[in-house]
């Protein structure tokens, strides 16, 4: 590297909106104003969560962000954090979340240490752990 030019490596979503066709409860409940302006969101929550669903807790603390991935992940987990979830919700959300974190961590070091082809693997690993939280919410879709 450069004194003034730098190189990154970096994880991007090019599609936001595809993140919220794929993790439509996720996106729901960390970013409910967004989803709401997308016209995307198919849940129901309004029910459950009530006055809490909109804008989250995530979107008041950190203001508009990126709509990718990587950002859901440290959304959700941000969002569990700040415990402004019903129990049910939080509780159902917990181990999986938890696993989400931990990989998105992990993504981050692998890119920050520049290996490629293991932030390459954490990608999918990501991937497949939003995809057991979005399953872990489900069971809220009909309420």
């Amino acid at each position: 590297m450069g004194d003034i030019l730098s190189i990154r490596v970096m994880a991007r979503t090019m599609d936001e909106e595809e993140v919220a066709k794929t993790w439509p409860g996720l996106c729901t409940l960390v970013w409910p104003d967004w989803t709401r302006r997308l016209r995307l969101r198919t849940w129901n929550l309004d029910k459950l969560m009530g006055p809490a669903l909109g804008p989250s807790a995530v979107e008041k603390a950190l203001g508009q962000r990126k709509h990718g991935v990587v950002e859901l992940a440290q959304g959700l987990e941000d969002l569990l954090g700040f415990g402004d979830l019903p129990g049910a919700i939080c509780e159902a959300l917990q181990e999986p979340a938890a696993k989400v974190g931990k990989t998105s961590r992990s993504l981050a070091k692998a890119l920050s240490d520049w290996d490629v082809q293991r932030a390459n693997a954490l990608t999918n690993e990501l991937e497949s752990a939003l995809d057991l939280a979005e399953k872990a919410a489900e069971q809220f879709k009909a309420v």
